[in-house]
């Protein structure tokens, strides 16, 4: 997957699949149907990745059981996904399962104030997406690095297509001295997650910032 080899992915979560159904009755872990919605969203299927979420989230979890975080990442997941092909009003819906359900189990928020963001930027909303990514920003200093790069990559293009260039390239100027810091490469930000957490290729400020071209 870190690498793209999306075939060579396929081809060993297949097996993966096959190994948990034998040894677990036939049940389907949703951990491996989340990576299997990634691959089909880096691919661009974005109708497959859908149908697998619909089966990760068929049955109900609670919180307490092992499978709950993956369980609600499915549903982040299939906000993110309708909220790619403007079906904006599910994406809001599937989100605030996301919100109730991790708030049941004490989750943090940020990776649904942050896909609440992509919502309102992929819907046109650019101001409350900016609100919104700006609020996650400034209070929860617990989140993982990378996903502080997510939001202030989001930020950039928001930023951007509001006008603000000198505050986008900030943005983008932050997530790369992120990036360097931690050893990776800037074009790598969303390689080791899964793919509802990257950006549409049509928000290309970041790739511009990169590119010099910008």
């Amino acid at each position: 997957m870190y690498e793209k080899n999306l075939d060579a992915a396929r081809e060993i979560l297949g097996q993966a699949e096959e190994l948990d159904r034998k040894h677990n009755g036939g049940r389907r872990s949703r951990r491996l149907l989340n990576w299997k919605a990634s691959i089909e969203g880096w691919t661009g299927n974005i109708a497959a990745a859908m149908k697998v979420l619909d089966e990760a989230t068929r049955d109900e979890i609670r919180p307490g059981v092992l499978e709950f975080v993956q369980y609600v990442e499915a549903w982040r997941a299939k906000a993110y996904y309708a909220a790619t092909v403007g079906s904006f009003d599910d994406a809001r819906k599937f989100l605030s399962q996301a919100v109730c359900l991790a708030s049941e189990g004490g989750d943090t928020d940020t990776p649904d104030t942050l896909l609440a963001g992509y919502i309102e930027l992929y819907s046109g909303g650019w101001d409350k997406a900016k609100e919104l990514l700006e609020t996650v920003l400034e209070e929860d200093s617990q989140r993982e690095m990378q996903f502080t790069g997510f939001i202030h990559r989001a930020l950039g293009e928001v930023t951007l297509l509001l006008g603000c260039r000198e505050e986008a390239v900030s943005h983008f100027a932050a997530v790369e001295s992120m990036c360097r810091t931690s050893g990776m490469a800037p074009r790598l930000l969303y390689a080791n997650w899964f793919h509802f957490y990257s950006l549409s290729a049509k928000y290309d400020g970041w790739i511009k910032y990169l590119d010099g071209t910008l």
